[in-house]
């Protein structure tokens, strides 16, 4: 199993989370990867950011 398939099943099981979000200065994304023991809580607790996804090239 590669590294990227490993990480992708992390976060379908919800114990990976990509946080994204975009500098209004300079429009570059950054990407926090959060790593959890146990299976996250689905909704965003208050004061997080929300993802965003950046359009496809």
């Amino acid at each position: 199993m590669s590294i990227v398939a490993s990480l992708r099943e992390l976060e379908e099981r919800r114990y990976l989370r990509r946080v994204v979000s975009r500098d209004p200065v300079t429009r570059q994304y950054a990407t926090v990867c959060e790593v959890f023991e146990r299976p996250y809580e689905s909704a965003t607790p208050a004061g997080e950011m929300q993802k965003v996804r950046p359009a496809a090239a």
